[in-house]
């Protein structure tokens, strides 16, 4: 029988406050508990908002044996998380290249010009 996965709760509000509630890959602000809030501070609507709801990532997926852990959760948005992307590309080119822009032009296509206005150029 397999084992019942740890919860992502505390490691993933951790992240949180570690990033300073900005998704680990896009770096756009993220929300934890009022949407509502959320969406009238960034001039979003509500189902804009809902995309950069913070969820736990683990770097080191879950089924390769990556532990549900600080060192191993980061916050993200589901507007990175929810997409087919291949987070280890970007992984890769975020490494190599400090600016990001890659997926900040995706998050920001996916989620309107009322964010780019609200946090500014990139």
């Amino acid at each position: 029988m397999s084992q019942k996965r740890k919860s992502l709760k505390n490691p993933r509000n951790l992240a949180f406050l570690r990033q300073n509630g900005r998704c680990y890959y896009c770096h756009q602000p993220i929300w934890q508990q009022n949407p509502e809030q959320y969406a009238q501070q960034h001039g979003l609507s509500l189902q804009q908002a809902q995309r950069m709801q913070c969820t736990g990532e683990h770097l080191k997926a879950h089924k390769d044996g990556g532990p549900a852990n600080t060192e191993n959760i980061v916050a993200a948005c589901l507007c990175v998380t929810s997409k087919d992307i291949d987070l280890s590309i970007y992984l890769r080119y975020r490494s190599i290249v400090s600016d990001l822009l890659l997926l900040d032009w995706i998050c920001m296509m996916l989620i309107g010009e009322a964010m780019i206005r609200s946090v500014g150029a990139l």
